[in-house]
Protein backbone atom coordinates (compact mmCIF):
# COMPACT_ATOMS: atom_id res chain seq x y z
CA UNK A 1 0.00 0.00 0.00
CA UNK A 2 1.79 3.55 -1.35
CA UNK A 3 1.97 6.18 1.60
CA UNK A 4 -0.33 8.95 1.45
CA UNK A 5 0.79 12.26 -0.54
CA UNK A 6 1.93 15.00 1.58
CA UNK A 7 -0.11 18.13 2.26
CA UNK A 8 0.55 21.67 1.36
CA UNK A 9 -0.81 25.15 1.60
CA UNK A 10 -1.97 27.05 -1.46
CA UNK A 11 -2.35 31.14 -1.03
CA UNK A 12 -4.69 32.71 -3.59
CA UNK A 13 -5.14 36.30 -4.17
CA UNK A 14 -8.70 36.55 -3.96
CA UNK A 15 -10.65 39.66 -5.95
CA UNK A 16 -14.04 40.43 -6.06
CA UNK A 17 -15.62 42.84 -8.17
CA UNK A 18 -17.81 45.36 -6.31
CA UNK A 19 -16.36 44.17 -3.69
CA UNK A 20 -13.41 46.37 -1.88
CA UNK A 21 -9.81 45.61 -1.08
CA UNK A 22 -8.70 42.60 -1.17
CA UNK A 23 -7.89 39.15 0.79
CA UNK A 24 -5.84 35.79 0.72
CA UNK A 25 -7.14 32.65 1.48
CA UNK A 26 -5.37 29.40 2.20
CA UNK A 27 -5.87 25.87 1.31
CA UNK A 28 -4.39 22.61 2.03
CA UNK A 29 -3.39 20.89 -1.07
CA UNK A 30 -1.88 17.24 -1.87
CA UNK A 31 1.51 17.41 -2.83
CA UNK A 32 1.37 14.58 -5.41
CA UNK A 33 4.20 13.80 -8.39
CA UNK A 34 4.29 15.90 -10.73
CA UNK A 35 1.25 18.05 -9.59
CA UNK A 36 0.97 21.57 -10.96
CA UNK A 37 0.00 24.87 -10.02
CA UNK A 38 -2.84 24.36 -11.95
CA UNK A 39 -3.90 20.85 -10.54
CA UNK A 40 -3.81 22.66 -7.14
CA UNK A 41 -5.96 25.46 -8.41
CA UNK A 42 -8.64 22.99 -9.82
CA UNK A 43 -8.22 20.81 -6.31
CA UNK A 44 -9.81 23.76 -4.82
CA UNK A 45 -12.17 24.39 -7.52
CA UNK A 46 -13.85 20.87 -7.12
CA UNK A 47 -13.17 20.46 -3.80
CA UNK A 48 -13.09 23.44 -1.95
CA UNK A 49 -14.35 26.66 -3.39
CA UNK A 50 -16.12 26.73 -6.30
CA UNK A 51 -15.98 30.45 -6.97
CA UNK A 52 -12.25 30.68 -7.40
CA UNK A 53 -11.86 32.33 -10.86
CA UNK A 54 -8.63 31.16 -13.27
CA UNK A 55 -8.25 30.89 -16.70
CA UNK A 56 -6.66 28.08 -18.53
CA UNK A 57 -6.89 26.25 -22.12
CA UNK A 58 -4.49 23.91 -23.33
CA UNK A 59 -2.62 22.40 -20.59
CA UNK A 60 0.56 22.33 -22.58
CA UNK A 61 2.37 25.51 -22.11
CA UNK A 62 1.00 26.71 -25.79
CA UNK A 63 -1.54 28.87 -24.95
CA UNK A 64 -0.07 31.40 -22.58
CA UNK A 65 -3.52 31.44 -20.70
CA UNK A 66 -2.63 30.28 -17.39
CA UNK A 67 -0.19 32.76 -17.13
CA UNK A 68 0.34 34.32 -13.37
CA UNK A 69 2.66 35.46 -10.58
CA UNK A 70 3.31 32.19 -8.59
CA UNK A 71 5.94 33.27 -5.55
CA UNK A 72 6.30 36.39 -6.92
CA UNK A 73 7.27 34.99 -10.83
CA UNK A 74 5.31 35.37 -13.72
CA UNK A 75 5.00 31.75 -14.94
CA UNK A 76 2.20 29.39 -16.78
CA UNK A 77 0.62 27.39 -13.92
CA UNK A 78 0.39 24.62 -16.18
CA UNK A 79 3.83 23.74 -16.76
CA UNK A 80 5.10 25.02 -12.79
CA UNK A 81 5.41 22.05 -11.17
CA UNK A 82 4.90 22.08 -6.65
CA UNK A 83 7.87 20.18 -5.69
CA UNK A 84 9.84 22.89 -7.19
CA UNK A 85 8.20 25.53 -5.56
CA UNK A 86 9.27 26.95 -1.81
CA UNK A 87 6.43 26.52 0.82
CA UNK A 88 3.59 28.17 1.40
CA UNK A 89 2.86 28.61 -2.31
CA UNK A 90 1.52 31.86 -3.58
CA UNK A 91 -0.35 32.71 -6.59
CA UNK A 92 -1.93 35.84 -7.63
CA UNK A 93 -2.71 37.82 -10.81
CA UNK A 94 -0.29 39.20 -13.50
CA UNK A 95 0.64 42.49 -12.49
CA UNK A 96 -0.03 45.99 -14.87
CA UNK A 97 -3.21 44.71 -15.92
CA UNK A 98 -6.78 45.25 -14.58
CA UNK A 99 -7.75 42.33 -12.43
CA UNK A 100 -11.96 41.14 -13.06
CA UNK A 101 -11.99 38.45 -10.37
CA UNK A 102 -9.29 36.42 -8.58
CA UNK A 103 -6.56 35.40 -10.81
CA UNK A 104 -8.68 36.33 -13.59
CA UNK A 105 -7.06 39.86 -15.58
CA UNK A 106 -8.59 42.33 -18.16
CA UNK A 107 -5.81 41.75 -21.16
CA UNK A 108 -7.95 44.62 -23.41
CA UNK A 109 -4.45 46.54 -22.99
CA UNK A 110 -2.06 44.07 -23.50
CA UNK A 111 -3.96 43.39 -27.01
CA UNK A 112 -5.03 46.77 -28.13
CA UNK A 113 -1.09 47.79 -27.68
CA UNK A 114 -0.22 44.80 -29.54
CA UNK A 115 -2.55 45.94 -32.90
CA UNK A 116 -0.95 49.63 -32.10
CA UNK A 117 2.40 48.00 -33.54
CA UNK A 118 0.82 46.41 -36.88
CA UNK A 119 1.77 43.28 -36.26
CA UNK A 120 0.66 41.97 -39.40
CA UNK A 121 3.91 42.57 -42.09
CA UNK A 122 2.81 45.47 -45.09
CA UNK A 123 4.15 43.09 -47.68
CA UNK A 124 5.42 44.31 -51.06
CA UNK A 125 3.50 42.79 -53.84
CA UNK A 126 5.86 42.64 -56.42
CA UNK A 127 7.92 40.05 -53.61
CA UNK A 128 4.82 38.35 -53.29
CA UNK A 129 4.71 37.43 -56.87
CA UNK A 130 8.41 36.08 -56.88
CA UNK A 131 9.02 32.78 -55.62
CA UNK A 132 9.98 32.87 -51.92
CA UNK A 133 13.51 30.87 -51.36
CA UNK A 134 14.77 31.74 -47.77
CA UNK A 135 17.99 30.62 -47.07
CA UNK A 136 18.19 27.88 -44.04
CA UNK A 137 21.03 29.93 -42.55
CA UNK A 138 19.88 33.41 -43.34
CA UNK A 139 20.84 35.76 -40.74
CA UNK A 140 17.71 37.66 -40.80
CA UNK A 141 15.70 34.61 -40.93
CA UNK A 142 17.59 33.25 -37.49
CA UNK A 143 16.71 36.50 -35.73
CA UNK A 144 13.08 36.51 -36.69
CA UNK A 145 12.64 33.04 -35.90
CA UNK A 146 14.03 33.22 -32.01
CA UNK A 147 10.67 35.63 -31.41
CA UNK A 148 7.81 33.19 -32.99
CA UNK A 149 7.41 31.27 -30.52
CA UNK A 150 5.30 34.07 -28.17
CA UNK A 151 2.24 32.77 -26.87
CA UNK A 152 0.99 36.50 -25.89
CA UNK A 153 0.36 35.25 -22.53
CA UNK A 154 1.42 38.76 -20.69
CA UNK A 155 4.33 37.38 -18.33
CA UNK A 156 6.91 39.63 -19.98
CA UNK A 157 4.19 42.48 -19.81
CA UNK A 158 3.31 42.05 -15.83
CA UNK A 159 6.74 41.83 -15.13
CA UNK A 160 8.31 45.04 -17.00
CA UNK A 161 9.00 47.94 -14.73
CA UNK A 162 8.50 50.10 -17.49
CA UNK A 163 4.95 49.06 -17.98
CA UNK A 164 4.01 49.97 -14.23
CA UNK A 165 5.73 53.26 -14.60
CA UNK A 166 4.45 54.14 -17.60
CA UNK A 167 0.91 53.20 -18.59
CA UNK A 168 1.40 54.19 -22.15
CA UNK A 169 4.47 52.22 -22.77
CA UNK A 170 3.16 49.46 -25.49
CA UNK A 171 5.41 46.73 -23.74
CA UNK A 172 7.92 43.82 -24.31
CA UNK A 173 5.61 41.40 -26.33
CA UNK A 174 4.49 44.37 -28.41
CA UNK A 175 7.73 45.38 -29.31
CA UNK A 176 9.52 41.54 -29.86
CA UNK A 177 6.41 41.31 -32.63
CA UNK A 178 7.15 44.90 -34.12
CA UNK A 179 10.71 43.47 -34.74
CA UNK A 180 9.80 40.19 -36.36
CA UNK A 181 7.27 42.09 -38.88
CA UNK A 182 9.92 44.95 -39.63
CA UNK A 183 12.79 42.17 -39.89
CA UNK A 184 10.58 39.98 -42.93
CA UNK A 185 12.56 40.59 -46.28
CA UNK A 186 8.96 40.67 -47.81
CA UNK A 187 8.16 44.06 -46.19
CA UNK A 188 7.08 46.95 -48.27
CA UNK A 189 9.67 49.99 -49.02
CA UNK A 190 8.79 52.60 -46.49
CA UNK A 191 6.84 50.28 -43.90
CA UNK A 192 8.90 51.91 -41.21
CA UNK A 193 6.08 54.33 -41.26
CA UNK A 194 3.15 52.22 -40.63
CA UNK A 195 4.94 50.79 -37.58
CA UNK A 196 6.00 53.77 -36.22
CA UNK A 197 4.34 53.90 -33.02
CA UNK A 198 7.09 51.40 -31.82
CA UNK A 199 9.72 53.89 -32.72
CA UNK A 200 7.80 56.75 -30.46
CA UNK A 201 8.53 57.83 -26.95
CA UNK A 202 6.42 55.03 -25.62
CA UNK A 203 8.18 52.36 -27.97
CA UNK A 204 11.62 51.40 -28.14
CA UNK A 205 13.16 54.33 -26.39
CA UNK A 206 10.93 53.85 -23.17
CA UNK A 207 12.97 50.73 -22.24
CA UNK A 208 15.99 50.66 -20.30
CA UNK A 209 16.73 47.16 -21.26
CA UNK A 210 16.40 45.65 -17.46
CA UNK A 211 15.37 42.41 -18.66
CA UNK A 212 12.75 41.18 -16.55
CA UNK A 213 10.68 40.58 -19.80
CA UNK A 214 13.79 38.01 -20.97
CA UNK A 215 13.75 36.24 -17.44
CA UNK A 216 10.62 35.45 -17.08
CA UNK A 217 9.31 34.20 -20.48
CA UNK A 218 7.91 31.30 -20.08
CA UNK A 219 9.53 30.00 -23.62
CA UNK A 220 12.75 31.24 -23.31
CA UNK A 221 12.67 34.19 -25.43
CA UNK A 222 14.30 37.46 -25.40
CA UNK A 223 12.24 40.25 -25.61
CA UNK A 224 15.07 42.68 -24.54
CA UNK A 225 17.56 41.79 -27.43
CA UNK A 226 14.46 42.60 -30.09
CA UNK A 227 14.36 46.13 -28.54
CA UNK A 228 17.83 46.64 -28.92
CA UNK A 229 18.18 45.56 -32.22
CA UNK A 230 15.12 47.67 -32.96
CA UNK A 231 16.82 50.79 -31.41
CA UNK A 232 19.69 50.12 -33.74
CA UNK A 233 17.88 49.76 -36.78
CA UNK A 234 16.06 53.51 -35.59
CA UNK A 235 19.32 55.00 -35.24
CA UNK A 236 20.52 53.36 -38.53
CA UNK A 237 17.78 55.17 -40.80
CA UNK A 238 18.30 58.39 -38.62
CA UNK A 239 21.98 58.04 -39.93
CA UNK A 240 21.48 56.86 -43.20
Amino acid sequence: MSAAAPFGTLRVRRFEPGVRGVRWDSFTIPLEDRTTVLDALFNVLREQDRSIAFRCACRAAMCGSCAMVINGQERLACKTGLASLKKPIRVEPLRNLPVIKDLVVDMTDFFAKYQAIEPRPMLDARRLAEPAIIPAADARRLEISEGLDCISCGACYSACPMVAADPDYLGPAQLLRAFNVLSDEREASGADAAHADAFSRHGVWRCHAIGECTRVCPKGLDPSLAIRRLKRRALVDTMS
